[in-house]
Order: C-alpha cells, then sequence, then structure tokens
C-alpha cells in the first residue's frame, strides 16, 4: 500500500484484520460498514504508532486491506464486497 514504510503496513497486523473482517461479514455487516469500522481503527492505531507522519489510512487503502483479506481468508464473502 502506496505511502507506508519501516513495516508499518505490518505492524497493523493485517492477519489479525483479516480475522474481524471475515468475522464482520459472516455476521452479515455491508461492505462499507467493515470499512468504515476497519479504517476507524487502522486510524487510531496509525495515529499512535506510525513514525512516518502519515495522519491516516485512506479509502483506497483501506478497501484494498478488507478486498485482499476477503480474498485469501474468507472468499465466501467476496459476492458481499459488490453490495
Amino acid at each position: 500500500m502506496a505511502g507506508y514504510g519501516n513495516g508499518e503496513l505490518l505492524a497493523v497486523q493485517p492477519e489479525t484484520w483479516a480475522g474481524t473482517i471475515c468475522e464482520m461479514f459472516e455476521i452479515g455487516a455491508t461492505n462499507a460498514s467493515v470499512a468504515l469500522y476497519v479504517k476507524s481503527g487502522l486510524n487510531k492505531e496509525h495515529r499512535a504508532s506510525a513514525p512516518s507522519g502519515v495522519n491516516g489510512w485512506s479509502d483506497f487503502d483501506t478497501g484494498s486491506l478488507v478486498y485482499f483479506s476477503v480474498q485469501y481468508y474468507c472468499p465466501e464473502y467476496l459476492p458481499a464486497l459488490e453490495s
């Protein structure tokens, strides 16, 4: 994801977020609500720990994390990404 260096992407523990994302789709959350929840959580974590001075996660970067989490960890919810 563009703009994140020095291991910052891995610092947000994408596998942990993938579990959360898949659980949210499992209970019927919409793509928009999942993305909003993830972006809020990432921005809270990121502001507390980011050495690069980047203020937060963009919609694109958040959407990428949601998409790839679903693609690799719970592909049965790929149709939910289109809603």
